[in-house]
């Protein structure tokens, strides 16, 4: 999967799960723009992490 197009699903998904985790909308609102900016600042991390291990395992895979 490609860098960009993880980033695209990552970080709305997890901006929703900060805000489902927030208790929608019982909760203040600086309660949800936090937990949904940490959820969003997690999915970047994650595509990140993911797309770093993907290029490197094809790294190793190419070498004779």
């Amino acid at each position: 999967m490609d860098f960009r197009l993880r980033l695209l699903l990552w970080i709305p998904l997890f901006a929703y799960e900060g805000f489902l985790l927030s208790g929608g909308s019982s909760s203040s609102t600086g309660q949800i723009a936090t937990l949904s900016f940490l959820g969003a600042s997690m999915g970047f991390l994650l595509a990140s992490l993911f797309t770093i291990r993907q290029t490197r395992r094809q790294k190793l895979r190419l070498r004779p």
